[in-house]
């Protein structure tokens, strides 16, 4: 039977998509309109309403990016380490490939935007520390590429889900180096949001749910409630930050509330498998769309900063002539995006394998896994591979 972590994730890559996309509205919304008490009197109607709460979740996506990641990278590090299975050296470059392809030519880019358009100093120091995950550490997003923020969580979500693999199925000093390192992260998410961190473990935890015979459609409603709570919670507080006093008045309870709705309902979906055409290509469109989605989050900051520049000014009302102004600085998000996409992120599987071919032993490693396919060698056999 093949492990269910060898398989494919159904839909997981539509989420991903659209967290991205809700992050791109949700800043060029804000750089299209004034807030929705400035607008007109009689610009503040339900149809405004609604755009502007369908616009309003940008901090929710990111945390929907989180708990994700958590699922799909957590969650494998701790199959594959309680199986015994866990490989650190291809862990290692996996996650470095994901991260930095797409991520260094988006830093240089920043920082040639950021100067361009609002006079960034361009810091070797800050491009460094945003490389190394240290923005809203002790440093600042790069050309002022405010998204860069969340890329510090990622960078010690992986590095922290590879010290606990190396603490669960290492041997020796790698124990105790991995149990110092765990301790590093740790004190590290003292100067960043913690809350954050049990959002991506929750993502984590909600995988295991997949490893189960099946989920019931009750379970998953239930999480499809819990998550829509959270969001409508998270909506509430971030409006009226005061509205209950000191009882649960953090908007970090709602991200953690939507974050578990969210684990549940990811463990759900990822086993519907479609089957009739339609739902095939609906499904397989969503795998076409995240493919740039990584590069869409990284990309659109500096894009709608120059339609700020060169644009109109903010609008006070929700008029026809400013949503094609909206549609039309998202699709220049999106065609940047893709652009941006076609040389790099979409190298990363290149990049990947190239990494793992320069990697000390790989040669060897090619070797084995070849004699395991051919079965026992022969005296020949062994006497060609010596020469």
């Amino acid at each position: 039977m093949t492990p269910y972590s060898e398989k494919r994730f159904c839909w997981l890559d539509w989420f991903r998509f659209l967290a991205a996309f809700e992050v791109m509205a949700f800043h060029v919304r804000g750089h299209l309109w004034v807030h929705y008490a400035q607008l007109q009197a009689d610009g503040r109607n339900w149809l405004a309403w609604i755009f502007f709460a369908g616009t309003h979740c940008g901090g929710e996506a990111v945390t929907l990016f989180f708990v994700l990641s958590g699922f799909l990278v957590g969650g494998k590090v701790l199959e594959r380490s309680l199986a015994g299975s866990f490989d650190l050296k291809a862990y290692a470059m996996d996650r470095v490939s994901r991260i930095y392809v797409p991520l260094i030519p988006v830093l240089v880019f920043s920082g040639i935007a950021g100067y361009l358009l609002g006079g960034q100093p361009v810091s070797l120091s800050t491009g460094l520390g945003n490389l190394a995950g240290l923005q809203s550490v002790c440093v600042h997003a790069y050309g002022g590429n405010l998204p860069l923020w969340s890329l510090a969580y990622e960078i010690w979500f992986y590095v922290l889900g590879g010290f606990v693999a190396v603490l669960l199925c290492g041997r020796g000093p790698a124990k105790t180096i991995s149990l110092f390192g765990i301790m590093f992260v740790l004190v590290l998410f003292t100067r960043l949001q913690p809350w954050l961190l049990f959002c991506w473990i929750i993502g984590a935890c909600g995988y295991l749910l997949v490893l189960a015979e099946d989920i019931t459609p009750l379970f998953s409603l239930t999480g499809a409630v819990l998550a829509i709570s959270g969001l409508i919670y998270s909506q509430y507080i971030s409006a009226h930050p005061r509205s209950f006093g000191n009882f649960l008045s953090s908007g970090h309870v709602a991200e953690m509330i939507f974050s578990l709705g969210m684990a549940v309902v990811f463990a759900f979906v990822s086993k519907r498998v479609p089957h009739s055409k339609p739902m095939l290509r609906f499904e397989r469109a969503g795998g076409k769309l995240a493919a740039f989605s990584y590069t869409l989050y990284l990309t659109h900051f500096p894009v709608v900063s120059l339609w700020s520049k060169f644009g109109p000014e903010k609008f006070a009302a929700l008029s026809v002539h400013a949503f094609l102004w909206f549609i039309a600085e998202c699709v220049a998000c999106l065609l940047f995006a893709f652009v941006f996409y076609l040389p790099f992120e979409a190298q990363t599987a290149r990049v990947r394998a190239l990494l793992k071919r320069s990697a000390p032993g790989h040669n060897r490693a090619v070797k084995r896994e070849e004699q395991l396919v051919r079965g026992p060698a022969t005296a020949a056999d062994l006497a060609q591979g010596e020469k």
